[in-house]
């Protein structure tokens, strides 16, 4: 059976009605259906914009710290351009949202600094698997590659 058949076969008037009747029942169905989906914002104390470098090299310290092995740590991250905040403009002018009594501008892109390079100080260093658990965190937290980590001994 080849195409021409089949489109012959679809469009018979006795055959292909039913096909054709039940097309359109799918259609009408599918153009009722609603395409929108309900978005839940979830409201943060935190400003996003807001990025302290020393809270993030603390909280590398703290987790770093934390494995098995390394008994004292530093971290010295250096990072390219700070946070930045985009907001909508219409006409040169920021649009602004109206909550209640409060005005806000729009945020259209919130951007955050990128990791240039990690040094990490551990006390520990001499065993091969904590380097590696070390480096495969920092890796992990700043997605940095190996070659922008630098992991050095601690003096004891």
């Amino acid at each position: 059976m080849n195409i021409q058949e089949i489109i012959k076969k679809t469009l018979d008037f006795k055959q292909g009605r039913k096909y054709l009747i039940l097309l359109l029942f799918c259609g009408i169905i599918l153009m009722l259906l609603p395409t929108t989906s309900e978005t839940k914002i979830i409201a943060s104390d935190e400003d996003p914009c807001d990025f302290d470098l020393e809270r993030e090299e603390k909280r590398l310290e703290y987790v770093l710290s934390s494995i098995e092995g390394v008994r004292h740590c530093k971290v010295l991250l250096s990072v390219s351009n700070g946070s930045e905040l985009v907001l909508a403009e219409t006409q040169g002018e920021i649009m602004i949202v109206s909550k209640g009594n409060e005005e806000e501008p729009v945020t259209v892109l919130t951007r955050s600094p990128i990791y240039r390079g990690a040094v990490i100080v551990i006390g520990g260093y001499s065993d091969a698997n904590i380097r590696f658990d070390v480096l495969s965190a920092v890796m992990s937290y700043t997605g940095l590659s190996t070659d922008k980590i630098t992991i050095c001994p601690m003096e004891e």
